[in-house]
């Protein structure tokens, strides 16, 4: 087998394609039940015999065998942005229109508030910001129609102060695993996914009025907040990969073929650990070529075989 990868970066072709073959054939044996991965109960009955082990649910590892495949699992979809586990379509945020032309009062050190006038929209986990001010307060509770909302805390008396309401972070759909580079904004613009520390140091805490927002972070696993707000209901879309559910039974798992022989030999180095067989450092080692194996097919598949499809453009004639 060739050692020679050419990088994940470029110059891949059917080389690559062929070491992940031969890896993939020496990995699981030559037996026709190899090709047949196509769940958890054939990775499972594939370890189990490779391993030495009744696959009929007597094995005294048949438990250790189980929560093994799983460990593995989640590590091997964790460890890449795999292409079978993009969201397709991709997630949609459409923000909330900036609210202003109310005021608010509130004593200081309360977090009962009067807004000049009800709200039709529920205005939970929107922010308050005061005029001339360089807070913003958070909306922890308001039921839509009423003027009474609750702040987090309020350090000053604030009298019919002139207000902006605006929500400048949105929850994540339930499923989002690692977000891509950018967020695409509408009209060519796209938002670029940073740290919240940078964020901070990028644009402050105070979020601005503008659009579309230069920058984007993760705050939470669910949660996205945004740079600046808009003054009008705009569409965002979101490219990520999801995360996907433990495997089980006979259902067809959700990584793509050339995966899961590598999930095999995960399981099965776990399986060759608890049985303490001197096995176990070789299947760990094909399992951890094969996740670099299958990075650089992916990487083939997405700028196909040419060597013209990683070369740098002329520059046109002056």
């Amino acid at each position: 087998m060739s050692n020679d990868m050419g990088g994940l970066g470029g110059g891949l072709g059917g080389g690559v394609i062929d070491d992940l073959v031969v890896l993939l054939s020496e990995s699981v044996g030559a037996d026709s039940e190899a090709v047949m991965l196509n769940s958890y109960d054939e990775i499972l009955a594939l370890v189990l015999r490779r391993g030495g082990e009744p696959a009929d649910g007597t094995s005294d590892f048949h438990s250790d065998t189980e929560t093994g495949i799983i460990e593995k699992w989640r590590e091997l979809w964790s460890r890449h942005p795999w292409l079978c586990l993009r969201k397709y379509p991709p997630g949609v945020i459409l923000t909330a229109p900036k609210i202003d032309g109310l005021t608010l009062t509130v004593p200081a050190g309360s977090s009962a508030g009067t807004l000049s006038a009800a709200s039709a929209t529920p205005l939970r986990d929107y922010i308050v910001v005061p005029s001339r001010r360089d807070y913003f307060l958070r909306i922890t509770a308001h039921t839509a129609g009423s003027a009474a909302i609750t702040l987090d805390a309020v350090p000053e008396d604030l009298v019919a102060a002139e207000i902006v309401i605006a929500k400048h972070e949105y929850d994540l759909p339930a499923d989002v695993g690692i977000l891509h580079d950018t967020i695409k904004a509408g009209g060519g613009h796209h938002v670029l996914v940073i740290d919240e520390e940078r964020l901070e140091q990028e644009c402050g805490q105070m979020p601005t009025a503008s659009w579309p927002p230069r920058y984007a972070a993760r705050i939470s696993k669910g949660k996205l907040r945004f740079s600046s707000y808009p003054s009008a209901r705009e569409r965002l879309e979101v490219p990520y990969n999801r995360e996907p559910e433990d495997p089980s039974g006979s259902n067809v798992l959700a990584i793509d073929a050339h995966l899961r022989p590598v999930l095999a030999n995960g399981g099965l180095s776990l399986l060759y650990e608890a049985k303490q067989d001197s096995r176990m450092a070789t299947a760990e080692q094909r399992y951890e070529k094969g996740i670099l194996l299958a990075q650089a097919y992916e990487h083939t598949l997405k700028t196909g075989t040419g060597t013209r499809a990683n070369a740098r453009p002329r520059p046109r004639y002056q």
